[in-house]
């Protein structure tokens, strides 16, 4: 075996040569470093020439040993995010800043200062078990590994690491965090205790409909039309590196729909849009609402995801429903009531506006209330009756 820096001379069927060291990295992995010397105006490769290349690839290697990039996983992720991303996949808005995300709270925090040729499968795994061991979701785990892999695998295309350490690891089977329906009767309760409050058309929409929590706060009364009773969705808030997107794009192409408005939707909505005028009065030159959002804050600003969290939360508490819920459940209420009203999954994959029909619904979002039902549903005006046109 050769030592380090120890040089070898390989003649190639061409009349090519090809000159190789032997070298290790900063992890003690043997390495192989070469030039092939092919011969000029048909004479061939020379003696000369290739002490010369051996001399040349030694003098590279004094030590026997490759010097270290300087470039980080942490630099790298955010070169690549913001300059390789977008010219070798086309990604929406809403995916590219969903990986910044991930990148910005799991990757570069785990992984960013190990230099980008040093990196390995085992760092990976470390990162990914330490994101369940934290409580993060197996969905979230396994995004960052996906972004994680895609940036990799664009490295390794660019020549600046010769294998995507990061495809050879597993998404952890971390615990996935349990998310529930409201039962008929808490759904009752829910909906009681949210007359009055500034929301009550939003959480009625939510819960009737199964719109997106960000699908609700990008609705603008354009989206509505209140003659043929209908509510199109074809936009949602969402946030791009940081910033806040009152109308966004939504998170599929399938979740642009139209569906039907039941009465105690309109009723809702007519109400709240009186207020709205209202408070718009009452603020005069402070109002904001350039996007003409459905709901918004006093002063016409879109209300933030925090803040519908905690009002959400609040109308909860005010039912007296127990558990670590979010406004995420309403979404999960609406396909489980309108699975126990016989609607098949494929017809509620449309109103919930899923990419794959009914297949996520029986897999994700049906919570069986049959056993608390009997069979029989009515909650306020045959809850849950939309139809998507």
């Amino acid at each position: 075996m050769r030592g380090n820096g120890e040089g070898s001379f390989t003649h190639l069927p061409d009349g090519a040569i090809r000159v190789e060291i032997s070298v290790t990295d900063g992890l003690g992995r043997r390495l192989r470093r070469s030039k092939t010397l092919r011969p000029t105006k048909g004479k061939p490769v020379s003696d000369t020439r290739c002490r010369e290349a051996l001399e040349a690839l030694e003098a590279q290697y004094p030590d026997g040993k490759v010097v270290a990039k300087s470039e980080t996983v942490g630099t790298y992720l955010d070169r690549w995010w913001s300059d390789v991303l977008p010219m070798s996949r086309r990604v929406t808005v809403t995916t590219k800043s969903n990986y910044d995300t991930m990148i910005r709270c799991h990757l570069r925090p785990a992984l960013g200062d190990i230099l980008l040729d040093a990196l390995t499968a085992k760092a990976v795994n470390v990162m990914l078990r330490g994101m369940v061991l934290k409580g993060k979701s197996q969905s979230t785990a396994r995004v960052a590994r996906t972004v994680l892999v895609l940036a990799l695998g664009d490295a390794v295309v660019d020549g600046l690491v010769p294998v995507n350490v990061a495809a050879q690891t597993k998404a952890p089977r971390g615990t996935t965090k349990e998310r529930r329906s409201l039962t008929v009767d808490e759904a009752r309760s829910f909906l009681a205790a949210a007359e009055g409050t500034p929301l009550v058309a939003a959480w009625k929409t939510a819960i009737y409909l199964g719109l997106r929590p960000g699908e609700v706060r990008g609705l603008a009364w354009s989206d509505i039309d209140f003659d043929a009773g209908t509510l199109k969705v074809v936009h949602a808030q969402r946030r791009d590196g940081g910033q806040l997107v009152a109308r966004g794009q939504t998170k599929t192409a399938s979740a642009v729909r139209t569906l039907r408005l039941p009465s105690p939707i309109l009723d809702a909505l007519k109400r709240h849009r009186e207020n709205q005028d209202a408070e718009r009065i009452t603020a005069g030159d402070i109002w904001e609402d350039t996007d003409e959002l459905v709901f918004t804050t006093k002063d016409g600003a879109p209300i933030r995801s925090e803040t519908y969290r905690r009002d959400f939360r609040k109308v909860v508490a005010s039912a007296g429903i127990s558990g670590d819920l979010v406004p995420h459940e309403l979404r999960h209420t609406a396909a489980s009531i309108m699975s126990d009203q016989g609607i098949r999954a494929e017809v509620i994959g449309d109103i919930l506006g899923h990419a794959d029909g009914g297949e996520l619904v029986m897999k994700t979002y049906r919570h069986s209330l049959a056993p608390i039902l009997d069979g029989h549903l009515a909650i306020g005006d045959n809850l849950l009756v939309a139809n998507p046109s």
